[in-house]
């Protein structure tokens, strides 16, 4: 609660924007999300107590189009997050208790940002990290930028056309058994483009088909195996998973085998070239309309070892939300749970988030409102959902 003279904030209303990539919940348990031209801190119900916007966030001067926090690769709790804007600009800032602060503003595209996407990177040195970011904008064109450990200071790497075409989406990993960033953009062209870092560039090395058409939501993850996971969504009503594996050598198959077909690619990885595999997992359908979310389950960290459990939540414009498990036997992607809206005018849901825990879910509407389900181990699997407070749009 802020005051200022006589006057006190008591209780702020703010709903969540249009955008599909406007809300982000973080380990710390703090769910942000673009309302206007800012940015509000949700703190999401917990025990008794009903969940509040504990504050608004100004920097942009248009209405905010991405708040992604930046995750940590060891599970703690999240302190920084980039923010894409309408003013053609974004914005990395970083939490000092209840503090937020403007660490860097990234300048340089001609119109809208519509995805800001940021991932922490290892230097020469081990203790240190620098952090990766990447930005898509209307102007149809992709900026890579880097921010040094110790400074605060952002430049721009590279900056990549994407000819008549735009991204919509962006995700960014390390590739198995390395430390070189993969880089995922699902494009209007119904294909996902994916770049990996050589040198102080990025190069283009494979390019995913089978959706047909946008690709609205990528999003990865490395499985206990240590092989990439990759979803994506679109307006074709189909959510595909993708696998990125490490090839060892050539392997023999026989004449009469079936095998999935896969694209290849090369790398170098200091003075060795890696070779990987990309094969298509499963194809997922069950949604009735567009898809504008699809994302995996936090992963798992104890005692210095990580789990990820393979669940898939995803989001579209049919009023509802499904998560996505492989059957155990037969290993074939099921839909386990379907939670949504009945009637009403809430017109579907833009967007969707995990707790970090994984066991709550959130999703946001057209209309701007937040919708969230708590998971009850009864007898049986149930979601329930929680009453939210009212927003206006």
């Amino acid at each position: 609660m802020a005051a200022h003279g006589d006057v006190e904030t008591c209780f702020i209303s703010a709903a969540c924007n249009r955008s599909p990539f406007s809300l982000s919940w973080g380990r710390n348990g703090l769910v942000l999300y673009g309302s206007g031209n800012l940015v509000a801190v949700y703190q999401p119900k917990n025990g008794d107590e009903s969940g509040s916007v504990l504050q608004t966030l100004s920097q942009h001067s248009a209405k905010v189009t991405c708040v992604r926090w930046i995750p940590k690769g060891n599970g703690e709790p999240s302190d920084e997050f980039v923010v894409g804007s309408a003013d053609k600009t974004a914005s990395l800032w970083r939490r000092q208790e209840s503090k937020f602060e403007v660490v860097s503003v990234l300048r340089g595209h001609s119109a809208a940002v519509t995805i800001a996407e940021a991932m922490y990177m290892p230097t020469s040195n081990k203790d240190d990290l620098s952090t990766l970011l990447v930005t898509s904008s209307v102007d149809s064109t992709v900026r890579i930028w880097e921010k040094k450990q110790g400074s605060d200071e952002v430049t721009c790497l590279q900056t990549v056309s994407c000819g008549n075409s735009f991204a919509l989406d962006l995700a960014l990993y390390t590739l198995p058994t390395t430390s070189v960033p993969v880089l995922a953009c699902g494009w209007d062209d119904d294909r996902i483009h994916l770049w990996v870092r050589q040198g102080e560039g990025f190069r283009e090395v494979a390019t995913l088909k089978g959706h047909e058409d946008w690709v609205r939501g990528v999003e990865f993850t490395a499985n206990d195996d240590g092989d990439l996971l990759l979803a994506s969504c679109g307006q074709d009503c189909f959510i595909r998973v993708w696998k990125i594996t490490l090839q060892h050598g050539e392997e023999q198959v026989a004449e009469d085998e079936i095998r999935v077909k896969e694209k290849s690619f090369t790398i170098q990885h200091g003075d060795k070239s890696q070779s990987y595999a990309v094969v298509l997992e499963a194809v997922l359908s069950g949604h009735e309309n567009w898809i504008y979310g699809a994302h995996w389950q936090p992963a798992v960290f104890n005692d210095g070892s990580r789990h990820q459990p393979l669940c898939l939540l995803s989001a579209s414009m049919d009023k509802t939300m499904i998560l996505w498990k492989p059957d155990p036997g037969s290993g074939i992607w099921l839909d386990q749970d379907r939670v949504g809206e009945v009637g009403g005018n809430t017109l579907g849901f833009l967007g969707c988030q995990f707790s970090p825990d994984g066991q709550s879910i959130i999703a946001h509407g057209f209309q701007g409102a937040l919708h969230l389900w708590h998971h009850v181990e009864l007898t049986q699997q149930v979601w329930d959902t929680l009453a939210m407070k009212p927003y206006h749009f």
